[in-house]
């Protein structure tokens, strides 16, 4: 009897043994699936001060129609009209599964480091392919592969630059989209080295903005829809500069040697001269004439926006494009909407959002 006992127990603690390593087992297959992430801001359907309705609501007052696609960009092969479609990616903070998947070599994937998978990505690109529009705001999170299909690369580092918002504080970056970068006059944007944006400002109409339609048209700010922006006094005036406010933001590269996607490739912004990235991520900039363990940090000019298209006039009867920006915010209610964030629309408000062109 002490025997049979004995042999019982053995029986149990086997069996328990077994499911413990295969529960083990299942969680840590469980962990290579599944990527939760945080999911509580940059949201089109939230309207905190850290996600995207007052943009939404924008779209769709002048009626165009909006969607999300956040389950999977896989979605981008049921557009019949990809010409007349934008897809946008901003901060990218999504819950993703990972299904095993081959690689080029034959063998088999069983999660991706980032939130797109393989095929994900070549659903974007055929989508650009077919003349779709796509731009990708983002600077820490999963949009790393979709850039480089493309032959871009974001470097995940957090960049510092000369050009920042001093009311707010040096987080806070101007991105002016011109060829070369803007300046700052003491603490303010130095307005005279804002100049337009090369996709706008043709002198013989080559990249006619909407908006340029309406110069000059007087209207109420309602009627001027999207083209808001450039009313005043009752009179729609049309400015091809743009100048971004983002926060938190990184760098771009072009990645040597790689062809991407689409054969046009342009630089849109670009940092100042002085622009710094905080390599290490300890907060203190320490940079020298080479990269050692006591300077680790860089200094110099660095990308901000950079475009890609399938012809140099990135007309979408020819193909599509891609656009690039190094943060993912610039669509953020408080800074998008900065007016009614400024108001209190948004909630308390401890430092006010300066003028931008985000909008």
């Amino acid at each position: 009897m002490v025997e049979l006992s004995e042999l019982n127990y053995r029986r149990l603690g086997l069996q328990a043994a077994f499911w413990f390593v295969l529960s083990l087992l299942l969680m840590t297959i469980l962990l290579n699936f599944v990527n939760i992430s945080n999911t509580n801001q940059l949201s089109a359907y939230d309207d905190d001060w850290n996600d995207m309705s007052a943009f939404r609501k924008d779209l769709n007052d002048v009626g165009i129609e909006t969607r999300s696609l956040v389950s999977s960009p896989l979605l981008l092969a049921d557009i019949e009209d990809p010409r007349n479609t934008t897809f946008i990616v901003a901060g990218v903070e999504r819950d993703t599964l990972s299904l095993p998947q081959f690689d080029d070599d034959g063998f088999i994937t069983i999660a991706t480091d980032d939130g797109y998978s393989p095929s994900e990505v070549d659903a974007i690109v055929e989508f650009v392919e077919a003349g779709g529009t796509a731009v990708v705001l983002e600077d820490f999170g999963f949009a790393g592969t979709i850039a480089e299909a493309f032959g871009v690369r974001y470097n995940g580092y957090q960049l510092f630059d000369t050009t920042y918002a001093t009311e707010l504080d040096f987080n806070y970056i101007w991105m002016c989209i011109q060829a070369n970068p803007c300046g700052m006059n003491g603490t303010e944007l130095d307005l005279s080295t804002v100049t337009h944006h090369e996709r706008w400002g043709g002198e013989n109409g080559e990249g006619t903005h909407p908006c340029k339609l309406l110069d000059g048209n007087a209207m109420s700010k309602e009627d001027a829809g999207i083209c808001g922006h450039h009313w005043n006094n009752g009179v729609v005036n049309f400015d091809p500069s743009y100048k971004l406010l983002l926060n938190n933001i990184t760098g771009l590269e072009l990645m040597p040697g790689v062809q991407g996607a689409l054969p046009e490739v342009a630089i849109r912004a670009v940092t100042s001269n002085e622009a710094t990235v905080d390599v290490n991520g300890d907060g203190e900039i320490w940079v020298g004439s080479e990269i050692t363990t006591e300077t680790p940090d860089l200094w110099g000019q660095f990308n901000l926006s950079i475009e890609a298209c399938a012809r140099s006039t990135c007309d979408p009867n020819d193909g599509g494009k891609i656009i690039f920006v190094a943060d993912g915010s610039v669509l953020m209610n408080a800074m998008y909407d900065y007016e009614q964030f400024n108001d209190g629309k948004y909630g308390e408000v401890t430092n006010f959002i300066p003028d931008n062109d985000n909008r």
